[in-house]
């Protein structure tokens, strides 16, 4: 497997959304605030698209199995390619078995594992490139900048709805958790309506560099 160091990217500490969520909710923790920020980023990067990475790495002969484990806090969601040099591979819908195989494309095991068939029969470096749709990881502290100067107050709405949803909580408001439900939602269909026409403010190109 072909593995390479931590790149990390333009980020912001969760802490700095907090002050977006907190007046509305003043008897809530700040953990717990942040907590539910981060779920809010995590919906909002899975349905947006807004957050993406492109990764190089060296192919090495005989080697399958490259680790698109890049960008610390953030993790691979859907792949939107893999180039082997200027040939874009196609998906395959199963792994192939071991020893030879006449396959060609690549397997992806929906975590950080990209599978190249057939392996490289030589090194090529910066041969494979791959793009994907990131997202935060579960106990990610820090988010990517373009959430917090384009969407932070998307995402204190995503997160005002789960917190005023507890039905157990001190601050409990259903009507008003509809309320931020429905702008959450609402940020979310323009955010993919930008990244999809290919806005300038739209989605976020994270280049990792190559690994060796």
């Amino acid at each position: 497997m072909s593995c390479g160091c931590d790149a990390r990217d333009d980020m912001v500490p969760l802490d700095e959304f907090v002050p977006y969520v907190l007046p509305s909710v003043p008897e809530a923790p700040e953990e717990m605030v942040a907590h539910y920020v981060r779920m809010a980023a995590i919906d909002f990067c899975r349905r947006t698209h807004v957050v993406k990475a492109t990764v190089t790495f060296d192919l090495q002969k005989g080697v399958s199995d490259y680790c698109f484990d890049c960008i610390d806090g953030l993790k691979p969601f859907v792949l939107n390619s893999v180039c082997l040099g200027s040939k874009k591979l196609p998906s395959l819908r199963e792994t192939p078995c071991p020893g030879p195989t006449c396959a060609y494309g690549y397997s992806y095991d929906g975590a950080y594992d990209v599978l190249v068939f057939p392996a490289p029969k030589c090194d090529v470096p910066q041969g494979l490139s791959i793009e994907a749709v990131m997202q935060p990881d579960q106990d990610a502290c820090e988010l990517p900048r373009i959430l917090y100067e384009q969407y932070a107050e998307a995402l204190a709405d995503g997160a005002l709805h789960r917190l005023l949803s507890l039905p157990t909580a001190d601050w409990f408001n259903n009507s008003a958790a509809g309320i931020h439900m429905r702008r959450f939602i609402n940020a979310m269909t323009q955010a993919k309506l930008l990244v999809a026409r290919r806005n300038v403010n739209g989605p976020l190109v994270a280049q990792a560099p190559r690994w060796v």
